[in-house]
Formats: structure tokens, C-alpha cells, sequence
């Protein structure tokens, strides 16, 4: 059975946030990985992982979470149906690159501030409210006091983070055995978040387990929500993370032109062209950034031991 896939904390515009005691929600057993390197780590990680999905039969009980900054690495792994986790220490981004890196983001984020402004003043909120107060009313069944057992557990994590691999995201993994998958189109700014928050909430209300992904750029935003009790997934599918439905019980949520005024990209066309090729240029530079320091890793790493038996 092959595993979830996602990023338990990401560097963002906003400073490092880390979800892993989110993610050590009902787990009664924790084992920390000590090697010495990240690599040997992670490559301990990934034998246990590989162990493991043999052995389950049951979706959605491996989870491998990765390195937000190297994503080919491994920092943790959890079985929920053994309530175990094998954790590695955690690394933050080095100290001689932070202060650039934080600065390309911020930058970015101010920059898509201004783009969000554009879009903000061509929006229909009202109608789009009570398009998501609809929404929750037909895809979130409430339930009674009797059916809502205990506090219901609430997930964060992170949909995608900038790495020195390029910006990445896993819905179609993390989506893999959910029918149900609504893919929001809009444009900045324009509510999609807010509207994850309240299907979010609504979830959490009626006592239903929730995943909740927030933006590895700006944490404060939402991503996604899946609620695979209620096999539903919906999602922000704009750039950087883009898909489309390809499948049967896919929906395109699109809001421009039924809550965004369809003429806004042609009425501040420059604006916005101006606005994006700036944001692009920020996120380049913070990925370059990342790149030279995994590179400067790559060289100066000592060679990694023989392969030893762990079992």
C-alpha cells in the first residue's frame, strides 16, 4: 500500500513554521532516527517506509513526510495502524543564506499583496459566501452529539513548499483514493482560502477527522482540505499548483467570471503581467538560493557508510 506524501513544515515569507506535533496526533510510540547525515537518515527512513507498505493493507496509514527544502530527502515517517513514528532531527534552512532567502519572500509576498488588490476590488463576495454556505449545506452532512465522538482531530500540514527542486506539491498523491475532488479556479485573492476555512471549520463542527494544507508561501492562507471520512477533497488548482479534473467525480469550481468580473485580466492586463513576472523573479531567486546551499552539501558531505543490514 503506498504512502501519503507531504511537507509537515515549510521556510515561508513569514518565517519557518512547523506542523510535526500536528502531524504526532494519536500516536502512542516515537522513534528518533540518528545517523549521521541527513542522507543516511533519510535512507533509513525509506527502508522502514518501504517495510511498511508491504505489510498495511489499509489506505492513508503510511505517511512519509519530507524535507521542505530537499524534498528527495525523508525527515519522518508514520504508521497510524501501529500509532508509530520515526522521526529525524529537524534542520532548519542554513544561517548564511536566511536573511536573503526570508528577503526574496517577503518581497514576493508584498508584491502579491498588490496583486491580490487588483482582484479584490472586481469580487463578489457576497455572492461567493453564500455560494460556500451552499456548499458546506450539501457536502458536509451534519451529525448528532451521539455520532460526534470525542474531539475530532484536526491535521495541518503543508500542500507544497519551495525547494531547491522548484516549487512542488503532492494533490494528486494526497488525492489518490478521495472520489470526490473539487478543484477551486480564481484568481488571487479572490476568497479561495477563505472559503477552505469554512469548509474547514464546518468539518471540525460535525466531529469529521480533517486534513488541512496550508500555502508553503504564505502560512496563514489555505491550500486544501480533505475530509476522507466524507471521501472529499477540494482545493486551490492555480498556479503554482496547478491541475485540472481527469477523472470521474471531478469538479471545477471556477470563480471568475461568476464572482470575479470577467473582464479584470484584460482591464489591468500590464499591472498584473508586471506584478507576476516580479513575484517570479523573487521565487527564483529564493530557489537559487537553495540550490547553491544543497549543492555546497552535496560536495562537502563525508562519503556515506557501506550499506549494513537494520533489521
Amino acid at each position: 500500500m503506498s504512502s501519503l506524501i507531504y511537507f509537515h513544515a515549510a521556510e515561508t515569507a513569514k518565517g519557518r513554521r512547523d506542523f510535526l506535533s500536528s502531524q504526532l496526533q494519536g500516536i502512542d510510540k516515537i522513534v528518533e532516527i540518528n545517523e549521521p547525515t541527513r542522507y543516511e537518515a533519510s535512507r533509513m527512513l525509506d527502508e522502514i517506509l518501504h517495510a511498511w507498505e508491504k505489510e498495511s493493507s489499509i489506505p492513508d496509514t503510511i505517511e512519509c513526510l519530507l524535507d521542505p527544502l530537499n524534498p528527495r530527502l525523508k525527515v519522518a515517517i508514520i504508521n497510524r495502524t501501529k500509532r508509530c513514528a520515526c522521526v529525524t532531527p529537524v534542520r532548519v534552512i542554513n544561517e548564511n543564506i536566511r536573511a536573503s532567502y526570508y528577503q526574496a519572500l517577503q518581497s514576493g509576498l508584498v508584491l502579491h499583496d498588490d496583486l491580490e488588490a487588483i482582484y479584490q476590488q472586481a469580487t463578489d463576495f457576497n455572492l461567493l459566501n453564500q455560494f460556500v454556505t451552499t456548499f458546506i449545506a450539501e457536502h458536509i452532512p451534519p451529525r448528532t452529539d451521539l455520532e460526534k465522538s470525542g474531539q475530532p482531530i484536526t491535521f495541518h500540514r503543508f500542500l507544497g513548499s519551495t525547494t531547491a527542486y522548484g516549487t512542488i506539491d503532492f494533490i494528486p498523491k494526497l488525492t489518490e483514493n478521495v472520489s470526490r475532488r473539487y478543484f477551486i479556479k480564481g484568481r488571487a485573492g479572490t476568497g479561495k482560502s477563505t472559503a477552505l476555512k469554512k469548509v474547514a471549520q464546518a468539518a471540525r463542527s460535525e466531529g469529521y477527522q480533517t486534513e488541512v494544507y496550508h500555502c508553503g508561501f504564505d502560512p496563514d492562507s489555505l491550500d486544501m482540505v480533505i475530509i476522507r471520512e466524507l471521501d472529499l477533497a477540494i482545493f486551490d488548482s492555480t498556479l503554482p499548483h496547478e491541475h485540472f479534473p481527469t477523472r470521474e467525480g471531478d469538479e471545477l469550481i471556477d470563480l471568475y467570471g461568476t464572482f470575479i468580473k470577467d473582464t479584470t485580466d484584460d482591464d489591468y492586463a500590464s499591472e498584473i503581467a508586471e506584478l507576476n513576472n516580479k513575484i517570479n523573479e523573487e521565487t527564483k531567486k529564493a530557489i537559487k538560493l537553495l540550490q547553491q546551499d544543497e549543492q555546497q552539501k552535496k560536495t562537502t558531505r563525508r562519503s556515506p557508510k557501506k550499506h549494513r543490514d537494520r533489521f
